[in-house]
């Protein structure tokens, strides 16, 4: 809320003030916010949106109402939000829209997980509703709530708590901006999330990547949208007054495969991102999509993924593995990885300097006494980006159906250019034992 954040000030996020920011109207729209800089405990609103507010999803001021919405019941026999925190989550004050719309992308949701050729329908299903909002979606659960554990989480608490009060079917809670959330391994059968994704950076999806992993059932299904290349216009637009507000803009290449980001408040409607088609299944590495489908969800203009773990085995992720100065045509380097029991490894390898075309080679070795081969793997390797926008280009590493093995296992990456090497820098990120 706003008291407890006041010892967290030196280590928060700090973001610019959106234009228009009026500090008595942010206090008035959070009586919280206002409390704790009464007493004493924050300098102002405008200190709680920089530091906390903009992750938290605040909005600066309480949208005009479109009607007295604390009154209205829905179609549905169950409470509107005000309109207020209609607009944060839909940009609309109308009612009819608001559940009219989440209606429509939960059967969007269900309809996904049927041509993808899964099955929702047991006993007790365990639902996870991420980035619940104000109930958009989690109200049209109710009629289920006999047979279905409904959860939802988001980063606001306003939102958190006006689902916890209204939506009595449903456990609600406030979820962190980062991982891990405050549920047991194995907790749910089905993870949805409607414009979530959209607002995370590269590395916040590979860290989420991992959370949704941790958190469905062997054989569970998750049902994400995001941005595809139809947002590409619009993500484009943004550029401009992104970079004049003081955010980012950052595009990552896998292979020929991109990932575009407007950085401004991480975590808020104000960042965005787009990825092309192949993106998000290799970050997504550990999991089946069973389901890419384009302008299919979010009212047609997000893309949908449905995926599924390939496997129960445990993950391990290693963010940042090695790195390695090449020289002379031919460099050869090794380093060691701990398996426990997995049988597969992905990973992302980056070239700085590599000016010539060149291939790499990466040969796994067991380290039990047998020196036994594991696999063998060879790629070209991506040229410069310095002499482009490209903030990060890398190449995709996949090993597959390998003999499930525990222990250290060897390494050896050996990269053979058509010139010289010297200068190049060698890394191994990103890896993936599942």
């Amino acid at each position: 809320m706003g008291s407890e954040h006041a010892a967290d000030l030196e280590s928060a996020d700090v973001s610019t003030l959106p234009e228009g920011f009026d500090e008595a109207a942010y206090l008035e729209a959070h009586p919280d916010v206002r409390a704790a800089v009464a007493a004493g405990d924050l300098g102002s609103g405008a200190d709680h949106f920089r530091y906390f507010g903009h992750k938290e999803g605040r909005a600066i001021r309480r949208a005009p109402p479109f009607e007295d919405t604390e009154l209205l019941i829905g179609n549905d026999g169950l409470p509107i939000p005000p309109s207020d925190l209609m607009f944060l989550v839909t940009n609309g004050r109308d009612p009819a829209r608001f559940q009219a719309a989440g209606e429509a992308d939960l059967r969007a949701v269900r309809r996904a997980v049927e041509e993808a050729g899964l099955v929702l329908s047991k006993p007790d299903l365990r639902v996870l509703d991420w980035g619940c909002g104000c109930g958009r979606l989690a109200r049209h659960w109710a009629s289920e709530a006999d047979s279905v554990r409904l959860h939802g989480c988001d980063i606001n608490p306003e939102l958190v708590d006006w689902c916890a009060a209204s939506l009595p079917f449903g456990q609600f809670a406030v979820s962190p901006f980062d991982p891990p959330l405050a549920y047991a391994d194995g907790s749910f059968d089905l993870i949805y999330g409607i414009s979530v994704l959209t607002h995370l950076t590269f590395e916040e999806h590979y860290r989420w990547m991992q959370e949704l992993y941790r958190l469905l059932v062997p054989g569970g299904i998750a049902v994400m949208t995001g941005h595809g290349p139809t947002m590409f216009p619009q993500v484009l637009a943004g550029a401009a007054p992104t970079s004049a507000a003081g955010g980012r803009v950052r595009t990552t290449l896998i292979d020929q495969e991109a990932f575009i980001c407007l950085e401004n408040s991480a975590g808020s409607n104000a960042s965005g991102n787009v990825l092309t088609q192949n993106m998000f299944a290799h970050i997504f590495s550990p999991f089946d999509v069973r389901l890419q489908r384009p302008r299919y969800g979010l009212m047609g203009i997000h893309d949908t993924y449905v995926f599924v773990p390939k496997t129960d085995r445990s993950l391990q992720f290693i963010d940042f593995c090695a790195s390695f100065d090449l020289s002379g045509q031919i460099s050869e380097h090794s380093f060691e990885l701990d398996f426990n029991e997995q049988a597969n490894l992905s990973a992302l390898i980056n070239l700085e300097n590599l000016h010539y075309p060149a291939t790499i080679q990466v040969t796994l070795h067991a380290l039990d006494g047998s020196e036994g081969l594991i696999a063998t793997w060879t790629a070209p390797l991506p040229g410069r980006t310095e002499w482009t926008l490209i903030d990060q280009a890398y190449t995709f590493f996949m090993l597959e159906g390998l003999p499930a093995y525990n222990g250290l296992v060897r390494a050896t990456l050996k990269v053979q250019g058509t010139h010289a090497l010297d200068g190049t820098t060698l890394s191994f990120r990103k890896v993936v034992l599942f």
